[in-house]
């Protein structure tokens, strides 16, 4: 048996695994540094030294996981609508990517500290419940 084209090579795979891990992994890195690991004492409340490490990191894997879900979108997601196969959960963890992707931008360029505190919560706990999706749509592609 032949595999469907909507199927991803293992090249393919292997960098989407790779990629989103290290943004899922940088962006969790950031989050301990930022919650636990400030200088905060009865003076000053200063951001960890490795914070703006962890953010390089997962800014550059963010343009990694955009370039990679622009090769999705032009092949694996059409053709497997097309095919009808996995499309709740494709359509759903594809509407996790444009809610990361939207709240990431929200996060550079919003003009109000409330409107950021708002894309802040959203795209951390939207990256926390992305590892979930990410598993449960492969899981379900695999069980079919």
């Amino acid at each position: 048996m032949t595999n469907p084209s909507y199927r991803l090579s293992r090249f393919h795979q292997g960098l989407i695994y790779l990629a989103c891990f290290f943004l899922f992994g940088s962006g969790v890195g950031w989050m301990l540094a930022h919650s636990f690991l400030h200088g905060n004492n009865v003076y000053v409340s200063a951001p960890h030294p490795s914070e703006p490490i962890w953010l390089a990191i997962h800014g550059l894997f963010a343009i990694l996981v955009l370039i990679l879900l622009g090769s999705l979108i032009a092949s694996h997601m059409r053709l497997a609508w097309k095919a009808k196969k996995n499309r709740p959960s494709g359509a759903i963890f594809l509407g996790l990517n444009l809610l990361l992707i939207t709240t990431g931008y929200g996060l550079y360029y919003a003009g109000s500290e409330s409107l950021r505190s708002f894309f802040h919560t959203t795209h951390c706990w939207a990256g926390l419940v992305f590892p979930v999706a990410f598993g449960a749509h492969l899981w379900l592609a695999k069980k079919k």
